[in-house]
């Protein structure tokens, strides 16, 4: 019987891997900018978002507020259900959720995150922090779970299919590198001494700008699309 020759496979050369994400990332750049702003969003988000579901509200709750396992799991739940709800009515009613005014489902975050630093700072009694670390944190992921999905889904329509590979493989990479930056930040704010409400306070601050940057991300494309029918992401402009 003849030999069976299988392929000979690749080595991954992370170098090579860099480069090629570099290059992807030009190229975003130059001819579809709303998606680079996607995701530099992604990457903005993570760090100033992301680490107060992760990191300061298992820390508030455990060693400021003091719950018990059993209320701790019961909110963890509650945050946790707001991706899942997002998801569930970005299904029901896609209308409701075109890109053209996406940034509009991220104002309630900064919103949340200044009424929980009000609430931890002004009202005393775990009731009141409990309740509204439940509320921000499933508004939080309810709003980042939408954005998910309509982005996500915007950039598999304007990019080319053969591109898609390297844009998914660039938007991981940028995603999944600005969480520990993001970790080790939360971590550095709460142990400088700070209360958790002025952390949240500033956080919210900073919420808004990114919501902000989205805005003009997304009106960007916007304005393109009225002056050719290509739009941003074909021309760059």
């Amino acid at each position: 019987m003849p030999e069976r020759i299988g392929r000979q496979r690749k080595p991954i050369r992370l170098l090579s891997s860099y480069l090629h994400m570099v290059a992807t990332w030009k190229l975003l750049r130059r001819k579809y900018l709303v998606v680079s702003g996607i995701i530099l969003s992604y990457g903005l988000y993570n760090i100033c978002i992301v680490p107060i579901n992760s990191i300061l509200f298992p820390a508030v709750m455990n060693l400021e507020l003091q719950v018990s396992s059993e209320i701790y799991g019961a909110v963890e739940g509650i945050i946790t259900c707001g991706m899942l709800f997002g998801g569930m009515i970005v299904a029901w009613k896609p209308k409701w959720f075109r890109f053209s005014g996406i940034y509009l489902w991220n104002y309630p975050m900064p919103v949340m995150l200044a009424v929980m630093g009000f609430v931890l700072l002004l009202l005393p009694g775990k009731g009141y922090g409990i309740a509204a670390m439940a509320a921000g944190g499933m508004t939080i992921m309810f709003c980042l779970g939408v954005g998910n999905i309509v982005t996500l889904t915007y950039t598999q329509s304007t990019v080319p299919v053969e591109m898609l590979g390297s844009v998914s493989a660039l938007s991981t990479a940028v995603a999944t590198g600005t969480v520990p930056v993001g970790q080790v930040l939360f971590g550095q704010l709460m142990g400088s001494g700070l209360k958790s409400g002025v952390i949240l306070l500033l956080c919210a601050v900073v919420a808004l700008f990114v919501s902000l940057y989205v805005r003009m991300n997304v009106n960007r494309r916007n304005t393109c699309d009225t002056k050719s029918e290509t739009g941003c992401a074909q021309t760059g402009n």
